[in-house]
């Protein structure tokens, strides 16, 4: 099996690691913010002096140096260390790394109490946001149509540039994560999904017919998480009420939720809000099945498999990849697989006044 990981100091020194590697273990999902990595060496500094230096901040393996490993020669991780773990009796380091959106959990700061974002559009603020955050410029792939011009938003100096983002991805019906090569990409939010693609047999990436089924996890479905009704608002005299009419005759009574859209200055918007909303809690009350198989180094998450479980075929959106290999030569993908949904109009603008006077609690 082909594979390398490169370490790349702060002074842009570059180190291939290939003999010494051990073990390689990746983690990405796309409900998480940063993808994972655990790399298992062979602890050699007998033989390479710089290998570490604990007390130090030089060294090949240190803290905040740059990382990327390659399976096939192909990409799949870029990286940041985090840490690392020295083994003296197995004589091994561990090294602990995420990838670079970790840049974008930190707080927008900047020396003022305030920042005032106007007259700026969706994808600017983003990209904005993304610079910042040292992340570069991002990739688009998105609706151009919902891309629109931000009027007024205002956000104070601790709020996360990660959430400034986040609020203008729910207007944007789009997700945004960091690729294998540390590209920072905007994308749309689901895969264009229609029911008729199963049967004839299109709109997928993969098929896998040898793959080991390892478990379905049975997520929890209930009021809690579960909501048919929701107030979308973005000040107190201007909202939306949208309900999901399926979820409706789902659970058979109302469960209604409010949320805050600081963009959400149309209905229009708004809608684009309850939309998302409702097809996350569709998401997250599903079940998930986890196969594994042969390890493929063009997997990537968002991708459409075609598979079958529970005796049917199906076409099943990646959410979660968990890659394993090994110096023996073994290589292999857990894979998280969610059933897909059609998501055209998912969302009916309801009724309802919820404009709170003042004095009101």
């Amino acid at each position: 099996m082909n594979y390398r990981v490169e370490i790349i100091d702060k002074s842009g020194e570059k180190t291939i690691l290939k003999r010494i590697v051990l073990n390689i273990v990746i983690d990405r999902r796309l409900d998480m913010q940063t993808a994972s990595a655990t790399v298992v060496v062979q602890d050699v500094k007998s033989k390479v002096h710089n290998l570490y230096n604990f007390g130090y901040t030089d060294g090949i393996i240190a803290n905040g140096n740059y990382i990327r490993i390659y399976i096939s020669d192909k990409i799949q991780f870029t990286g940041i260390i985090r840490n690392f773990e020295i083994s003296d009796e197995a004589k091994t380091i561990n090294i602990n790394c995420h990838d670079i959106g970790c840049k974008i959990l930190r707080p927008i700061d900047g020396g003022v109490p305030y920042h005032v974002f106007n007259n700026i559009t969706a994808t600017q603020l983003i990209s904005n946001m993304a610079i910042k955050a040292g992340l570069g410029t991002p990739k688009f792939d998105i609706i151009s149509a919902n891309n629109y011009t931000i009027k007024d938003l205002k956000m104070q100096y601790d709020v996360q540039m990660s959430d400034i983002i986040d609020e203008a991805l729910k207007t944007l019906e789009a997700r945004a994560r960091v690729l294998k090569d540390g590209t920072y990409k905007v994308e749309k939010l689901y895969p264009d999904y229609k029911a008729s693609d199963v049967e004839n047999k299109i709109n997928y990436d993969f098929y896998y017919e040898d793959f080991v089924r390892i478990s379905k996890a049975n997520r929890k479905r209930g009021s809690e998480t579960l909501y048919n009704r929701v107030l979308v608002r973005h000040a107190n005299d201007k909202y939306n009420v949208f309900e999901d009419p399926s979820m409706v005759a789902y659970l058979g009574y109302i469960n209604f939720k409010e949320i805050e859209s600081p963009l959400g200055d149309t209905v229009d918007k708004r809608q684009k809000v309850a939309s998302r909303f409702f097809l996350d809690c569709w998401r997250e009350n599903s079940n998930v099945d986890v196969v594994a198989t042969k390890g493929n180094p063009d997997l990537d998450l968002g991708k459409i498999v075609r598979i079958r479980l529970n005796e049917m075929i199906g076409h099943y959106m990646i959410t979660g990849i968990r890659t394993e290999l090994t110096n023996e030569g073994n290589y292999i993908d857990q894979i998280s697989l969610d059933g897909m949904r059609e998501n055209a109009n998912i969302e009916k603008l309801s009724n309802g006044n919820y404009t709170l006077k003042e004095g009101d609690s």
